[in-house]
């Protein structure tokens, strides 16, 4: 180290058109970070935001893919080393990653980008860094973009458990949002799967569980999309199968209504078809939950009898068919 203070062999380092050179990126990397533990996050600010911007460049761009891990895992030390008041290199390093999920058009880095930005909000339980996942991020121009935001909320509202329950509410409601308004089937798919994590998540608050449920039921009754309505069948019957391991039976039978319903009334043949096969899948899970496998075979029953379309029936039958068999073979016959 000189006496005015800068470091040398970093600047030459930070220098240096690694893009030309990949055979030197990994010891560039291992080096720049040990020595970068030495800095200051005060007195070396722009010197260690420097680092950051280095190491962020090769997490995110490094051309080996070991160089790539070893930089990010580099990177969220430091960023956890330095982390602090506005303004700090772990600021700093923020704000870029930000701006590359935003702007950048490279789908691994936005990828990337995104995923540090997950981690630093879990790691460091950074209310802020989750603020801007689900307000600012969630809402940028890029489709891809918005999936890749939508699935790592559900990450980082699990991450966060019950500690930070508003950090929950926040990120549920920000992902009901793009659920019922999103332009593209993609990002509405990621935010319902991160809906129904979140739902069955052990450290969740139990009301925003619940406001999870509520808002994948609502979602499959009034969405104006079969495929949308098709996606929420499927992780209802994800969600009901998971409580009942638990056990949770009473907060089963309202999402075994709700599928009910799109059986009994639903416009489209397909979500029809699916619900009742969702139903009949939970009426094998739930088979030690008499009254809810119940409900489940009866609504078979009614679709198999009393459907309008000879396609509808046929399928409830096929579906009873198969309930029968599985259930004769495993109970000799009695519940069959």
């Amino acid at each position: 180290v000189c006496d005015d203070g800068h470091v040398v062999v970093l600047w030459a380092l930070l220098q240096h058109d690694f893009e030309q050179d990949p055979s030197l990126q990994t010891a560039a990397v291992g080096f720049l970070a040990g020595l970068a533990k030495g800095l200051d996050a005060d007195d070396d600010r722009d010197l260690a935001a420097r680092c950051l911007t280095f190491l962020m460049a090769m997490a995110l761009r490094g051309s080996v893919q070991h160089t790539r891990d070893v930089a990010e895992a580099s990177l969220l030390r430091l960023a956890a080393m330095w982390a602090g008041a506005e303004g700090s290199p772990t600021t700093q390093l923020i704000d870029a990653l930000v701006s590359t999920v935003e702007v950048d058009s490279v789908f691994h880095c936005m990828e990337k980008a995104v995923r540090i930005l997950r981690r630093l909000a879990v790691d460091l339980q950074s209310v802020r860094v989750a603020d801007i996942l689900a307000g600012r991020l969630l809402r940028t121009a890029d489709q891809h973009a918005r999936a890749l935001v939508a699935k790592s909320i559900g990450d980082v509202v699990l991450g966060f458990g019950v500690a930070f329950p508003t950090v929950a509410e926040v990120g549920v409601e920000a992902l009901w949002t793009r659920v019922r308004e999103d332009a593209e089937l993609t990002v509405r798919y990621e935010a319902t799967v991160a809906l129904s994590h979140i739902a069955i998540g052990s450290q969740v608050p139990t009301n925003v569980a619940e406001k999870c449920i509520a808002a994948l039921r609502d979602q499959a009754l009034h969405s104006r999309s079969p495929a949308d309505r098709k996606i929420v069948a499927g992780r209802l019957f994800e969600v009901a199968s998971f409580l009942m391991r638990r056990p949770q039976p009473a907060a089963v039978s309202p999402i075994v209504e709700t599928l009910s319903r799109l059986v009994r009334r639903d416009a489209d043949h397909q979500v029809r078809s699916f619900a009742a096969l969702m139903l009949a899948d939970l009426a094998l899970v739930l088979r030690f939950e008499p009254e809810v496998s119940a409900l489940c075979l009866s609504e078979l029953q009614g679709m198999a009898i009393d459907a309008e379309m000879p396609a509808d029936r046929r399928f409830a039958l096929s579906r009873l068919h198969d309930i029968a068999v599985r259930l004769g073979v495993a109970h000799s016959g009695r519940i069959a």
